[in-house]
């Protein structure tokens, strides 16, 4: 993690720089200039952006401040309209233009941050053997008493039986943590927020604006150190060669001297972080295995909590979504007892849903607990089956399904009813095929008819103008008599589709168009 200062009094200019920082920096911005050089002595800045068109920004002395108390901090001028002299332009790394383009401002930031890192690296090497000697030191340093373990215990126990809320309970752990270590600032990062990162949850002693703006990513840096190895990481360890550059950054901007893992089920759920004591003395490996301890007691409490509240958020989502559907849901569990009513169950039942909920499922009206019952008992849901609602026989169309947990163990079962509509399904859909197959004989007399038609016209098309022939006479009567006779049974097979229940006959609706054809070539017909 990387942390970038930015020195301004313009908003736009705070929003612009911060849109092309935020792939690689955690951006910290003061509320007036003065307060963003102070922040300086207190966090490990990497990077400083001067804009020198604020009117705040008069000093010339900036990047000499900067750099007495950040030897290695990067400072970068922006520049205005106008220009600077060279004197000026000469004590900062880099500048950027007011038109410089993301790419121009990517590759200035990374060039400035590869020059910090080889400075960075030519101190590790030139502090090893001051380190070295202070390790040394610290280790026959006067131990600090330690506090015996009941007391810690009793003051952990009033941190977990704070109920299930999780900031109270943070805050109780965090103040017992600072009455038995004898600190002055602590912290809690838990895995919370954007996916793959840590924030600060809770804190004690940090800057409230340094502590919500700082977040780690657990894919590097401090929190995958320890979620891969599961052990503390103290300074000593921190300031080893074979540690990231980032994890020691992560830890200075956390102000921290030991860090802690929070570990549930071997996964990181969030991290514990402590500065020094107040008296200056160093952690005993007694005093640092009893936190180890603690701090995997509070993940577990953490994380159950954070369980307890999505289940939570869950049944409630579950509760609207069943009181909003428009058939009655009844659910049952396996002592057999009524869990869920929905107010459409109890309008149809006639009761109260509180008279049926935390109650036997006896008290649902015959048949419905015994559905409810049977399959739970046999595991076989029931789709679409017509009951009678006793005692007023009401007559419902009812689904039942098992409820069975990720084992395969029966929890209980649910029913799903609404009331029969006025037409039943079964007479819908016999209705349906008998209009299907009238359709489908009405469709072949219309056709045979259209064929008969046909074949008149054609016959009365071959008639001469002039006298007939005796002969073509006769032939063409018997064919037009056969025609006739065949369209004569055709209608009457459709009149038939309009008679009554009492032998009356209706004019059926498909004649009328029928009978207009027809009229032309029995006309005709009857003048031979």
């Amino acid at each position: 993690m990387k942390l970038a200062l930015i020195l301004t009094d313009s908003p736009d200019r705070v929003r612009d720089l911060q849109r092309n920082l935020s792939g690689e920096f955690s951006v910290i911005v003061g509320r007036s200039v003065a307060e963003s050089l102070d922040l300086v002595q207190t966090l490990p800045v990497d990077l400083a952006l001067v804009d020198l068109r604020s009117p705040s920004v008069r000093s010339d002395d900036i990047p000499e401040r900067i750099r007495e108390w950040r030897e290695h901090c990067s400072v970068v001028a922006l520049l205005p309209d106008e220009g600077m002299d060279g004197m000026l332009a000469a004590s900062y790394d880099a500048s950027l233009r007011t038109d410089s383009t993301p790419y121009e401002i990517s590759a200035v930031l990374d060039r400035v941050m590869e020059h910090q890192r080889l400075l960075e690296e030519l101190g590790q090497q030139r502090e090893e053997i001051r380190r070295l000697r202070a390790r040394s030191e610290r280790l026959q340093a006067a131990r600090a008493p330690f506090r015996p373990v009941d007391k810690i215990i009793k003051a952990f126990s009033r941190a977990l039986s704070s109920g299930f809320d999780q900031e109270r309970l943070l805050g109780l752990f965090l103040d017992t943590v600072v009455e038995m270590m004898h600190v002055s600032k602590v912290s809690v990062l838990l895995h919370d927020g954007n996916p793959g990162e840590y924030r600060v949850r809770c804190y004690r002693g940090l800057r409230p604006d340094v502590a919500e703006g700082l977040r780690l990513r657990s894919s590097a840096g401090l929190a995958a150190w320890l979620a891969r190895e599961g052990c503390i990481m103290t300074r000593e360890l921190a300031d080893d060669p074979g540690v990231s550059a980032e994890l020691r950054k992560e830890m200075d901007a956390l102000q921290a001297m030991v860090s802690i893992p929070m570990l549930c089920g071997g996964v990181l759920v969030g991290i514990l972080n402590l500065n020094n004591r107040v008296t200056g003395s160093p952690f005993q490996e007694d005093e640092l295995e009893t936190l180890f301890t603690l701090a995997s007691h509070m993940a577990v409490a953490v994380r159950d909590m954070g369980a307890l509240q999505q289940v939570l958020h869950e049944k409630a989502y579950t509760e609207q979504v069943v009181a909003a559907m428009g058939a009655g849901v009844i659910t049952i569990n396996d002592r057999e007892e009524v869990v869920m009513c929905n107010q459409r169950a109890a309008e149809i039942l006639g009761k109260a849903a509180s008279e049926v909920v935390n109650h036997d499922l006896r008290t649902l009206p015959s048949p419905l607990g015994d559905l409810l019952y049977e399959v739970m008992c046999t595991g076989n849901s029931v789709r679409d089956k017509e009951v009678l609602l006793l005692p007023a026989r009401t007559p419902l169309i009812v689904n039942a399904y098992p409820l069975a947990g990720a084992t395969g163990d029966v929890m209980g079962s649910a029913l799903v009813f609404n009331p029969c509509p006025a037409v039943s399904r079964r007479d819908v859909e016999s209705l349906a095929a008998a209009v299907q197959q009238l359709q489908t004989g009405i469709g072949s007399l219309a056709e045979e008819m259209r064929q008969s038609l046909g074949e008149a016209q054609a016959a009365i098309q071959t008639i001469p103008e002039g006298p007939l022939d005796p002969v073509q006479v006769g032939e063409l009567r018997d064919v037009l008599a056969q025609e006739l006779s065949r369209l004569t049974s055709l209608v009457e097979k459709l009149a038939a589709t309009g008679q009554d229940g009492e032998g009356r006959r209706e004019r059926p609706i498909v004649l009328g168009p029928v009978e207009q054809p027809v009229e032309s070539p029995v006309s005709e017909a009857r003048r031979l």
